[in-house]
Parts: C-alpha cells; structure tokens; sequence
C-alpha cells in the first residue's frame, strides 16, 4: 500500500487524479489498473495507491 497524504480530502482527490492520470498515459502501465474508487486506486499486482486527509477534521464535518 502506497498512502498520500495532502492536507485535505480535495486536495488528496487532485493527487490521486494526477495518479491514476500517470498510470493511464503509458501503455504499460495502464495494463496495471484494476480498479478505481474515490480515494484509492487498486493495481493488478497487489498494491493499492490510496490518499488520506492529514486531518481527521478535514474529512469529518464538524458539529455546530
């Protein structure tokens, strides 16, 4: 498992696009891409690229 981890849940999603982005320009490459969910992109040979919030508060909303 490879973990990213950005300062905010929009700034990981921007990371993992840049990613998933390298992955899918190179032919060999590409052929590695099993899945992809919103926070993580799995690969054919076991590992997963996932990214996190540095902050548990920037995931969660916070409570009035």
């Amino acid at each position: 498992m490879l973990v990213c981890i950005s300062p905010d849940q929009r700034q990981s999603a921007v990371v993992l696009d840049y990613n998933t982005a390298a992955f899918e320009q190179s032919p060999i490459l590409s052929q590695l891409i099993a899945s992809r969910t919103a926070d993580a992109l799995e690969l054919a040979n076991g590992v997963n690229i996932e990214v996190r919030a540095a902050s548990f508060h920037a995931v969660r909303p916070t409570l009035p």
